[in-house]
């Protein structure tokens, strides 16, 4: 969709991570990153994003239908391997925190593991905590 073509960046500023986020449009207007999230190139992130509305309906769309880091592959709630049960999941807050999850936590039903952030499923506690994980404080 740019290969070759020119492009205007707006609004650059760091991310968490340290990394450059901006809005990006095609010379025409086309705003790029409106594409990004409708196709489940990349989820949407509010707050890197001005244009508010538009980005949140293109993210829900992206997630009703399954597309790109929302497809089964990157987006689960049921593990590949039925025997790993245990959710391993970011801090939304703090990504460097990595918490684990196993079935008997509460709310463990409505966490999803979201592969795409490098989330994962483990199948014993000790590889969770191998993986730098530490139990959730929603597990008794």
């Amino acid at each position: 969709m740019i290969l070759g073509k020119e492009v205007r960046l707006t609004g650059l500023q760091a991310d968490h991570y340290g990394r450059v986020v901006a809005d990006v449009f095609l010379k025409d207007g086309t705003y790029i990153n409106l594409h990004m999230v409708k196709s489940g190139f990349t989820a949407y992130i509010r707050a890197y994003d001005q244009n508010l509305t538009h980005m949140k309906e293109a993210g829900d769309y992206a997630r009703q239908n399954k597309l790109g880091v929302f497809s089964p592959a990157c987006f689960q709630t049921v593990p590949e391997n039925p025997k790993c049960k245990i959710k391993g999941n970011l801090d939304e807050k703090n990504p460097d925190r990595k918490f684990y999850l196993k079935p008997s936590c509460a709310y463990y039903d409505s966490v999803v593991v979201e592969k795409y952030l490098g989330e994962q499923w483990f199948c014993t506690e000790q590889e969770a905590i191998q993986a730098g994980y530490v139990k959730s404080p929603n597990c008794k």
